[in-house]
């Protein structure tokens, strides 16, 4: 079976369709063992970027694993009463990297966001929670788990906030095709099977956004990076980043400056400026504290980044992998390689 004929069987579209997709330069074919997937490298048929169509050749099951939507993110908690009309739950934003989890057949996978297969993401989840995912996915086999890897030891992110974490996975969300599932139902099936959900900071009436002003100065106070607000139905979501983590972002971001550029710094800047707007509208003053944190979080990183060039200094980033399996090591260089990813 070619992938021309996996798109029609799959997608339910026409041949011409699917060799129009084969040729856009917007699709990417990765070979991962016995997977052939075809991932969207941007929203495509109504389905968003990093959806990956997986075909099991040793079993010629296939299946679709829709991307991830990006969450609105919202700039004015102020807002909330012009977005949501009933109750909402507010949860922690988990500060990692986003991993969904499904199953092809008997074959469990671990998709990053990008649509690809890390092979040290893949082993740890299943060294954590191999049992209770082969059990989940027999009782429900057409369930993703939308998640997040956390953790100091991982390839991607270091987020001080889990210092005290080598490796986890927290499931915030569930799928089924490319519908949510509502909170409740999410939470029992994490509940049953014995998997980690988002700390719940409680439920707020929309007109209630000033609690959820107090709250955020709260948990920035406990070193919380945000938290995400979402109807009960699960049918709306957005997100909503603290202090700590738009400066921080901005510390990482400006050690390699040329790289990232106004395109990652500005927008943090902008969520920053509404933040202490808000904040201060509201019977907050941090400002002279900010103000000072911002100036260091723009200047010293890339002042650091130019003394080292200056003496031939390479200016990169340190992660830990914690592994029992060699093999896995291998297989984890050779995906980086493909990845284009130097390694020192």
């Amino acid at each position: 079976m070619n992938l021309e004929d996996i798109l029609v069987d799959t997608l339910s579209i026409t041949s011409e369709k699917a060799k129009t997709i084969l040729k856009s330069r917007s699709t990417k074919k990765i070979v991962h063992k016995d997977l052939l997937i075809l991932v969207f490298k941007r929203e495509m048929l109504g389905y968003p970027e990093g959806t990956s169509i997986i075909h099991d050749t040793s079993t010629s099951i296939s299946r679709v694993i829709p991307g991830y939507p990006p969450i609105p993110r919202l700039l004015i908690l102020e807002k909330i009463r012009d977005i949501f009309k009933e109750e909402v739950v507010v949860e922690e934003k988990i500060n990692g990297y986003n991993v969904r989890v499904a199953a092809i057949g008997e074959k469990i996978i671990s998709l990053t966001r990008g649509g690809n297969i890390c092979p040290y993401t893949h082993y740890k989840i299943l060294k954590l929670y191999g049992e209770k995912l082969r059990k989940l996915f027999q009782d429900y086999p057409d369930l993703i788990l939308c998640g997040e890897a956390i953790g100091m030891d991982n390839p991607y992110v270091r987020y001080e906030g889990y210092r005290d974490v080598s490796f986890d996975y927290i499931v915030f969300d569930m799928m089924q095709k490319r519908e949510f599932l509502s909170i409740k139902k999410r939470d029992s099936i994490a509940t049953e099977y014995g998997l980690k959900i988002p700390k719940s900071y409680g439920f707020y009436k929309p007109e209630e956004f000033r609690r959820i002003i107090d709250l955020s100065v709260q948990l920035e106070e406990k070193g919380i990076e945000g938290f995400v607000i979402k109807s009960m139905n699960n049918e709306v979501r957005v997100k909503y980043t603290m202090t700590s983590t738009n400066i921080g972002d901005i510390r990482e971001g400006m050690r390699f400056f040329f790289e990232e550029g106004r395109t990652y710094i500005f927008p943090r800047v902008l969520r920053e400026i509404f933040r202490q707007y808000e904040l201060m509208k509201n019977g907050y003053n941090f400002g002279e504290e900010v103000y000072v944190k911002l100036g260091k979080a723009l200047l010293e990183p890339p002042i650091e980044t130019v003394a080292k060039t200056e003496k031939g200094e390479m200016s990169d980033e340190d992660f830990t992998l914690v592994l029992d399996d060699l093999r896995i090591l291998d297989e984890f260089l050779q995906y980086m390689e493909k990845q284009k990813i130097p390694i020192h």
